[in-house]
């Protein structure tokens, strides 16, 4: 084999090497992509739920206030689940801004880093909404409500007694909560559903980072 002959096979090897390189790219990057679309379902599902949840949670509380079947006798005793029900339809609000950003950040032609990097950055904004949001209405709930009812019980059954049923089942659910999180970490039980915010915002960073490595290559 003379020189020219030789430079040709290594010429056509190397052609092959690159064409190998491409076809192995273009497939990690599909599984990429496919990783993703998933993971983005997910989210939109998630945000569907809550749309349902606080449709029903909306009507259940708007009626609660239209009937007042507590018995308030006065006006400010209606803060708690008139600050649940605001809350409730900010929640909704967000959700359905978010549904659509989801669907607008689906731009053809895109690489797939700024779609994961968008993702994430909206996914990130609206998490953090929905937090204190949700901290509204557990506040609300868990303290605010159990207190309109906190005179009646005192005048009936006095001080401790009233204060005990009152906030017992508060107390309960947040031994439980604490001692329940602590099991769970003792026994290793740290991976959390699929709606978690935590497992969600890792998957994608992790294709974030497969997608950086796979463009960077």
């Amino acid at each position: 084999m003379n020189l020219d002959e030789l430079k040709g096979a290594w010429t056509a090897y190397d052609d092959q090497l690159k064409s190998t390189k491409e076809i192995e790219d273009q497939v990690i990057a599909g599984m990429i992509r496919k990783r993703s679309i998933s993971t983005v379902a997910t989210i939109k599902k998630s945000y569907l739920y809550g749309i349902y949840f606080c449709c029903f949670y909306i009507l259940a509380f708007a009626l609660i206030n239209i009937g007042d079947p507590f018995d308030y006798t006065h006006d400010f005793e209606q803060i708690p689940t008139n600050a649940i029900l605001g809350a409730l339809i900010l929640i909704l609000v967000v959700l359905l801004v978010a549904r659509h950003t989801m669907k607008k950040l689906e731009i053809p032609g895109q690489s797939l880093l700024t779609y994961l990097e968008n993702v994430i950055k909206e996914y990130r904004k609206t998490q953090k909404l929905l937090f204190w949001f949700v901290c509204t209405i557990m506040f609300s709930a868990s303290v605010l409500v159990p207190l309109t009812f906190l005179s009646r019980k005192i005048a009936k059954s006095g001080l401790w007694f009233g204060l005990i049923d009152t906030f017992g089942l508060l107390i309960f659910l947040v031994v439980f909560n604490v001692v329940s999180n602590v099991i769970a970490k003792r026994k290793g039980v740290g991976e959390r559903s699929w709606w978690s915010f935590k497992v969600i915002i890792k998957e994608l960073e992790e294709l974030k980072t497969m997608a950086a490595e796979l463009k960077n290559s």
